[in-house]
C-alpha cells in the first residue's frame, strides 16, 4: 500500500493508493586514456556465478559453482568510436584504482571484481564437459548456488539430486543427460529458466513451463478489461508500452507490458535499438504525463500481469514516481 510521503514529483498525489496486480514471472567511471592492458586480469562477477579472464584483447567467461569452472564463451575486448571498451554489447566501466569494473548493457549492470587468481575450482578437477556425471552434478550444484526461488516453487533441489543422480552414469549419452536434467528442472515453472544444449551436433531447447492461455491471448484479455471496466477508451502510452484509463470517477489504472522499448524512432528503418538514455528520457516523458492526470485521482491499479520484463533501471525510474527517493 503506498500513502503520498514526498517523492519527486510532490503534490501530485494527495491521496494515492496503489493496488498491484503482477503475476510472478571506489567510484566508478569511464576512462578516457584506458588501454586493453587496464582491463587485464581475471574479474569475479560472484552474483551470477562467473568468472571473466581478459588478456590480450580477449574475454573469456566460465560458469563457477563450488565444484566446477566451466569455460563457456570466448569474446573480444574493443574500444568504440565512442572512446568507450566494450565486450560483446557490455560497455565497459573501470573503478580509479582499477579494482572494480560495471558491465553495461542499456542499464543492466554486471558488477564484477578483480581477484588475484583463479578460484581452486578451476583447476581442480580434469574433466571435460563430456563427462556426463561432472555436467550433471556441475548442473544441479548451479542451481543450488544461484537461484532464489526453490521456495516459490515448492521444490526440494536435494530431493531433486537424490531422485535423478543415479540415473547418471559415465555411459550415459547427450540425449539421456538432457532428458534428465529437463525432468529433473520441470517443477521449476520459472519463465526465465531453460536448458539450452548442443545434443549429437543439433541444438535443442527445453523450458519447463508455457505461458498461461490469458497470457498467450494478451490481445483479446485486454480486450475484456477495456470493454468490461473502462468508462472511457484507453490511451496507449510510451510507444504502446503503457495503457492508461480510469475504472472509476476516483480510481486509475496503468497497464505495463515491458520495462522498456519506451522510444519510438523518428524513422523506423535502420534505427536499431534505442539507447538507455533515449528509452529513459522517453519512459520520464511519458510518466511525467501520467503522474499530471493522476492529481484528478484517489487510487491507481498497477497492472503488471502481462509485463514481460526488460529493464531494472526502467522499473527504478517507474517506482520512483511513487516513492521517497530514500527508500
Amino acid at each position: 500500500m503506498y500513502r503520498n510521503k514526498k517523492s519527486l514529483i510532490p503534490k501530485v498525489l494527495p491521496k494515492t493508493l496503489i493496488v498491484v496486480l503482477v503475476t510472478l514471472l571506489g567510484g566508478i567511471g569511464s576512462m578516457a586514456n584506458a588501454s586493453t592492458k587496464d582491463f587485464k586480469g581475471i574479474w569475479l562477477i560472484e552474483s551470477y556465478g562467473l568468472i571473466l579472464e581478459i588478456k590480450s584483447g580477449k574475454a573469456t567467461l566460465y560458469n563457477l559453482t563450488d565444484i566446477s569452472c566451466t569455460k563457456t564463451d570466448s569474446l573480444k575486448l574493443e574500444k568504440h568510436a565512442d572512446g568507450q571498451f566494450h565486450i560483446d554489447a557490455y560497455r565497459l566501466k573501470l573503478s580509479s584504482d582499477k579494482s572494480k569494473l560495471v558491465l553495461n548493457d542499456m542499464g543492466y549492470e554486471l558488477h564484477a571484481e578483480k581477484i588475484a587468481s583463479f578460484p581452486k575450482t578451476c583447476g581442480a578437477s580434469n574433466k571435460t564437459n563430456k563427462d556426463p556425471e561432472y555436467n550433471f552434478e556441475s548442473y544441479w550444484q548451479s542451481f543450488n548456488d544461484l537461484y532464489a526461488f526453490f521456495d516459490l516453487y515448492n521444490v526440494d533441489w536435494q530431493a531433486q539430486y537424490d531422485t535423478y543422480r543415479p540415473q547418471v552414469t559415465s555411459t550415459t549419452t547427450e540425449q539421456e543427460l538432457f532428458d534428465i536434467l529437463s525432468e529433473m528442472t520441470s517443477p521449476l515453472t520459472d519463465e526465465h529458466v531453460s536448458l539450452y544444449a548442443k545434443v549429437n551436433g543439433d541444438d535443442v531447447e527445453f523450458t519447463p513451463t508455457s505461458m498461461p492461455e490469458w497470457m498467450t491471448n494478451f490481445k483479446s484479455t485486454f480486450q475484456v478489461i477495456t470493454d468490461n471496466y473502462f468508462m472511457k477508451e484507453r490511451q496507449l502510452l510510451g510507444n504502446r508500452k503503457m495503457a492508461y484509463g480510469n475504472l472509476s470517477d476516483d480510481i486509475a489504472y496503468l497497464n505495463i507490458v515491458a520495462m522498456g522499448g519506451y522510444h519510438k524512432p523518428r524513422f523506423e528503418m535502420f534505427a536499431g535499438l534505442p539507447t538507455i538514455e533515449q528509452d529513459s528520457a522517453a519512459l520520464r516523458e511519458t510518466m511525467d504525463e501520467i503522474v499530471l492526470d493522476l492529481q484528478n485521482y484517489d487510487a491507481l491499479v498497477f497492472d503488471l500481469r502481462f509485463n514481460g520484463g526488460g529493464r531494472d533501471s526502467m522499473a527504478d525510474i517507474i517506482a520512483s514516481y511513487f516513492t521517497p527517493p530514500t527508500l
